[in-house]
Parts: structure tokens; C-alpha cells; sequence
């Protein structure tokens, strides 16, 4: 996934790249004028919690297969 990869390795992103995968990771922040992400007193952590929230609104059938693929029920 993107967004982990952008924890993991966030000086090669920038705003423009990185969009999408921003919104499930906390404590980024990117620079105004250049989109260039600022590197603060924080360290980029995937939110777990937000893709979990947001799945629960994906289509039902496509759930159901990726929890059977996951090995789930």
C-alpha cells in the first residue's frame, strides 16, 4: 500500500505524489509553497484505524472476497 510506503520512505514524496495515501498517514505535513513534505518534531505514522473505518463502506461482495482471501470467513 502507498500510504505505508510513504511512512517508510517519505522524502521521496511530495504533495502531488503522495495524494491519496496522505489521508492514512498522521503527522504529515507538506510545505505551502513547494508541496514538499516539512519534516517536524514528529515521525509519519500509518493510521490503522482510518483504513479500518474506511472499509467499512467498501462494497460488501468485494469485503466478503478480501476476507476470504485473507484466509477469513
Amino acid at each position: 500500500m502507498k500510504a505505508r510506503e510513504l511512512v517508510g520512505n517519505h522524502g521521496k514524496y511530495n504533495k502531488a505524489t503522495s495524494y491519496g495515501a496522505a489521508k492514512y498517514v498522521k503527522n504529515l505535513q507538506f510545505d505551502k509553497k513547494t508541496g514538499e513534505i516539512v519534516t517536524t518534531g514528529q515521525r509519519p505514522v500509518f493510521d490503522e484505524a482510518k483504513l479500518r473505518e474506511e472499509e467499512k463502506f467498501d462494497d460488501p461482495l468485494t469485503s466478503r472476497r478480501n476476507q476470504e482471501n485473507a484466509g477469513g470467513h
